[in-house]
Parts: C-alpha cells; sequence; structure tokens
C-alpha cells in the first residue's frame, strides 16, 4: 500500500493537504443529512483516541463500526469485515428507500 501511495505525484499531495488540512468543519457535522457509516480502525496513529465516537455523536443519522485489528486503513487491514459492514449498511438503505412510505 505505501507504493502504490507514493505513486501520487508530490505536487499533488501537497495541494491536498494543504486545502485539506486549515479546514475546519466540526460545526457543519449536525447538519450532514444523509445516513453516514464511519469505519474506524482502533490502532490509528494518524486519528488516535475515540475520534469515531465523537463524530458517532455529532453526525445525525450515523453509525459507527469500529475495527478492533486495524490502523487507519480498515479496508486494507481487515477487508472481510469491512466490506461486509458496507455491504450490510447499503443494503439497509436500499430496503429503507424500497419500504412503502407511512405518509
Amino acid at each position: 500500500m505505501y507504493a502504490r501511495t507514493t505513486l501520487t505525484p508530490t505536487s499533488v499531495a501537497t495541494a491536498m493537504l494543504e486545502d485539506m488540512v486549515p479546514r475546519d468543519f466540526r460545526d457543519h457535522l449536525p447538519a450532514i443529512e444523509v445516513p453516514t457509516l464511519l469505519l474506524y480502525g482502533k490502532r490509528s496513529k494518524i486519528f488516535p483516541g475515540p475520534l469515531g465516537e465523537w463524530m458517532h455523536e455529532r453526525i445525525p443519522d450515523s453509525e459507527l463500526v469500529l475495527f478492533d485489528e486495524s490502523g487507519h486503513n480498515p479496508f486494507w487491514e481487515e477487508p472481510e469485515k469491512f466490506n461486509a459492514e458496507l455491504l450490510e449498511f447499503v443494503n439497509r438503505l436500499t430496503e429503507r428507500e424500497e419500504a412503502p412510505s407511512s405518509r
């Protein structure tokens, strides 16, 4: 994975970080109006601590899934669980959309 990451041109990676890092979107989290799936590795050194829980408390209609054996990349470190959780989330959304309205 590291080898693939280093294929990103330095200018692109720098531009992305310079655009992303100084922004503070915390006040916008409660305004998210779509179902949100939060997938966090408990061993992340990039986002240590209970960031997933903190986000989950602030985003309405969010679901939090923690990965015990993952760091920053649960999709890479626990792919079977990651894929299963993502598929389950999508299936629940699909069922919710297909359910007859109670109006």
